[in-house]
């Protein structure tokens, strides 16, 4: 069995790509490895996104207050991310 990471076919529209292949250039990097760094640092999200789907599914009569919950700790960790990302600007 091989250590490697899966690898994953990605098609995207050529408007992302280009914006893609921009940063790539300026930052010297390659695009997966952009496209890697994005996806991890969404990786939180969509995994709490699972956890709100997997909830709704079990539990269908609440699907209102699950998926009202996951939307307000969503806002709630966006308003961190954006404090976060403001400190960092101001530190500049």
């Amino acid at each position: 069995m091989s250590n490697q990471n899966p690898r994953v076919a990605l098609t995207v529209p050529k408007d992302l790509n280009d914006v893609l292949q921009r940063l790539s250039d300026l930052q010297e990097v390659p695009k997966t490895k952009i496209i890697i760094e994005l996806l991890t640092a969404y990786q939180p999200i969509l995994e709490e996104t699972l956890i709100a789907l997997e909830k709704i599914h079990k539990d269908k009569e609440n699907a209102q207050k699950i998926a009202k919950e996951f939307g307000q700790n969503l806002l709630l960790d966006a308003n961190v991310m954006l404090g976060n990302v403001s400190q960092e600007v101001k530190d500049l």
